[in-house]
């Protein structure tokens, strides 16, 4: 029989889904309440959060909300990180942690309604920001313009070197 404080974490963990685009899996044993606090810090600046919930929770949540099964990713001692549109910023912070603390594992992400294990939810976290991606497609938009530009004036120094 379902206790009301399980049915409010699988609450609070579905209305989370709702909130944010995805979420990292990733086991924090080892870890010290003082290095979660800093972990959560950094996150917050990036408008995640990281919450531990019990993995049957997880698992009851993402089934009602018909998101597709972890499986083995939540075994184990885990935590919940989620992030808003920027999976990668989110998995960069982890990244980095993660090389500071050895206890911090990426195990694995939801991210755009698919389920990745831990090497592919290393790879989002390698992606550039997507401040960066944006900056980088508009620079390839901006720069055949910028060309046509150059040579427009080059032809009106021409003419005014003609006249």
């Amino acid at each position: 029989m379902a206790t009301q404080k399980k049915i409010e974490a699988v609450a609070e963990f579905s209305e989370s889904l709702q909130q944010y685009d995805g979420f990292y899996v990733v086991n924090y044993s080892g870890l010290t309440v003082k290095q979660m606090g800093k972990l959560r810090k950094q996150l917050r600046e990036l408008d995640a959060k990281c919450t531990v919930y019990k993995n049957n929770l997880v698992r009851r949540a993402l089934s009602a909300a018909e998101k597709p099964e972890m499986g083995e990713i939540l075994d184990g001692t885990n935590a919940i990180v989620f992030f808003k549109q920027d999976a990668a910023a989110a998995g960069k912070v982890l990244k980095g942690f993660a090389k500071e603390n050895k206890a911090l594992v990426i195990k694995g992400a939801l991210v755009d309604g698919g389920v990745l294990d831990a090497d592919g939810a290393n790879a989002v976290a390698d992606l550039p920001r997507r401040s960066e991606l944006l900056s980088r497609v508009l620079a390839t938009m901006l720069n055949p313009m910028s060309q046509i530009a150059r040579v427009v004036d080059l032809i009106r120094e021409q003419k005014e070197e003609a006249a």
